[in-house]
């Protein structure tokens, strides 16, 4: 919900690790790897997350992020230069809506 990612956001501009924070609370299923989604371009993502990720720059901590699937926190890890591109981390404060996959990909697994 809204109030457990400002409790995280605010957790993460007092210095603590994404990664740990995304293993111990995040429901998607990248919180294995920290949080980690790869790379991803325009079109993987469903539009709220997609704006949020393309208007930030590398090592912005964006968020939360309301989507369909709940509310994220966004590390943007790295961009490429010339081509649309991100490398992500997140961390999804709550379950999936009922019906729905359980990340903010549109057409592929958010397992990694």
């Amino acid at each position: 919900n809204a109030k457990d990612a400002e409790s995280i956001r605010a957790r993460l501009e007092k210095g603590e690790s994404f990664e740990d924070l995304a293993k111990r609370f995040s429901k998607c299923p990248s919180k294995s790897k920290g949080g980690n989604l790869g790379w991803f371009g325009r079109g993987d993502m469903v539009p709220e997350f997609e704006k949020a990720c393309f208007e930030g720059k590398t090592g912005d901590i964006v968020g939360p992020v309301k989507t369909e699937f709940g509310y994220h926190i966004i590390k943007i890890v790295g961009q490429k230069r010339g081509r649309p591109e991100n490398f992500l981390r997140t961390i999804k404060c709550a379950p999936p809506a009922p019906g729905r996959g359980a990340g903010p990909f549109r057409g592929r697994s958010s397992s990694g």
